[in-house]
């Protein structure tokens, strides 16, 4: 997921994204609306979103054959 889309599925999170410590990768701080602060450090912006909201996983697909068949 890319930070503008994480942006128009969460609209009431506050996120920060930066990299102050060239050697420490990238921070993503997440700020919910009641005060909450979340902290993601990850070596690229992408891992740093993916640690905050990870990928969903594919549904399974159903069984192309069954006992009953």
């Amino acid at each position: 997921m890319t930070f503008d889309e994480i942006r128009a599925k969460h609209p009431t999170l506050g996120l920060a994204i930066y990299a102050i410590e060239p050697w420490r990768g990238v921070t993503l701080e997440t700020y919910t609306p009641d005060g909450g602060v979340f902290t993601f450090r990850g070596k690229t912006e992408q891992d740093a979103l993916d640690l905050a909201f990870p990928p969903e996983s594919p549904a399974p697909e159903p069984p192309t054959e069954s006992v009953f068949d």
